[in-house]
């Protein structure tokens, strides 16, 4: 199953989306293949970031396709047709357009990538392209919620500094939210509240259809964030 985000249907940005367990681990390429083969996307126009939990965002090109793009957490594109990929299992699946619909980004935002200032790269390359935060479009895709996502001090305080208000304590113990932590550092750079959609759902409470790396450790798949111009 994909699930897709109404506010990037309803302006033409059909393909975008989250898939989830029933549609495989997107690190197996027999999987993504088959995802790929359903939506009708060539491999040959599909790319991915490496992703190596750091800040660097690349700007691709259709010359890209069919390529991973090493030691980048993100990837930023003008070019029709081209599909950019991030995986997850935890951390945040970030995709983004302008309101032209003349770039897409995909960011992968877990708390080393958000710490790290992955979020204000993704802008800061989109600025380069020349368009500015308040053109931008939003979408979280499925993450591990405040619920769940228990952290230790030094991790704490670390996002304490990034998105002051993502952590509550209880019964002495810090719980972060990544989702929040992403929304409040997008909003400190001027995109609309108006302009985050969300998937708010707990990938460590989604058991029966989404993983996660918390639950299951090694064992845990990988679900996929993907979007392209029209």
């Amino acid at each position: 199953m994909i699930h897709q985000l109404q506010s990037f249907l309803a302006v033409g940005i059909q393909c975008h989306g989250f898939t989830d367990r029933m549609s495989g681990d997107m690190r197996s390429l027999e999987a993504r293949s088959a995802v790929l083969d359903q939506l009708g996307i060539p491999a040959g126009s599909f790319v991915q970031a490496e992703q190596v939990h750091g800040a660097s965002v690349a700007v691709v090109s259709s010359a890209d396709g069919s390529t991973t793009v090493k030691g980048v957490d993100g990837l930023i594109t003008t070019s029709r047709n081209l599909t950019l990929a991030i995986r997850v299992a935890d951390c945040v699946p970030v995709l983004l357009y302008d309101a032209s619909k003349s770039v897409v980004g995909a960011l992968h935002a877990g708390w080393r990538g958000i710490t790290g200032g992955i979020i204000e790269r993704g802008l800061e390359a989109f600025r380069t392209l020349g368009f500015a935060s308040g053109q931008l479009r939003v979408g979280l895709g499925p993450a591990i919620g405040q619920c769940c996502y228990e952290v230790g001090g030094e991790v704490a305080e670390l996002l304490a500094l990034r998105s002051p208000g993502c952590l509550t304590s209880r019964s002495g113990r810090d719980f972060a939210d990544l989702r929040g932590a992403v929304r409040y550092i997008l909003l400190e750079h001027g995109v609309p509240f108006s302009s985050i959609s969300s998937v708010d759902v707990c990938t460590s409470c989604r058991q029966d259809d989404l993983y996660s790396w918390r639950r299951e450790h090694e064992k845990a798949g990988r679900i996929m964030g993907f979007i392209a111009l029209p």
